[in-house]
């Protein structure tokens, strides 16, 4: 894969053989915008983990190629109060568990996903596309297509929360 064909006007961060998250985010609040995250390999959110925080805005991303050997092969958000995410492309993430592109799990607020691609992700067992865990979201804009998982919810795996599609 070229990283140059992936988006020729974003920001690259790669972390191909690293077996690391490519941003683990340890902060309050975080915004990240115009990036491509690829080559992410660990146990939770291979290309984006966030655990326990206020604020997460993510915009103009695509996020590619990183997998997990639990939770949310490309994003995993964890108990972050306040999420908006916009104008994503998330494909060919896989994840054992769940989320094989995106793991949501217990939000407090409302998490936006607006303007989203969630194409060929990959989940051994819940979510092949998106996994909602006690999570309450809106979806506004999105083709969530091409995903699979082995046990339910190919597209989208819901559990315990609450979604308007």
């Amino acid at each position: 894969r070229s990283h140059s064909t992936l988006s020729s006007q974003f920001s690259v961060l790669d972390a191909t053989d690293s077996n690391r998250s490519v941003v683990r985010v340890d902060c309050d609040r975080f915004v990240m915008d115009r990036f491509t995250l690829i080559g992410g390999n660990t146990s939770f959110g291979g290309g984006l983990f966030m655990l326990n925080h206020a604020y997460l805005h993510l915009k103009d991303m695509h996020v590619c190629y990183n997998s997990a050997q639990n939770e949310g092969g490309g994003l995993y958000i964890d108990e972050v109060d306040s999420v908006r995410i916009e104008n994503i492309v998330v494909y060919n993430n896989f994840a054992q568990s769940r989320g094989g592109g995106i793991c949501f799990v217990h939000s407090s607020d409302m998490l936006l996903l607006i303007n989203a691609l969630i194409v060929g992700n990959h989940s051994d067992n819940y979510g092949g596309g998106i996994s909602f865990e006690n999570a309450t979201a809106k979806v506004i804009n999105a083709t969530v297509a091409g995903n699979f998982a082995s046990a339910n919810g190919g597209a989208i795996s819901s559990d315990c929360s609450t979604l308007a599609l």
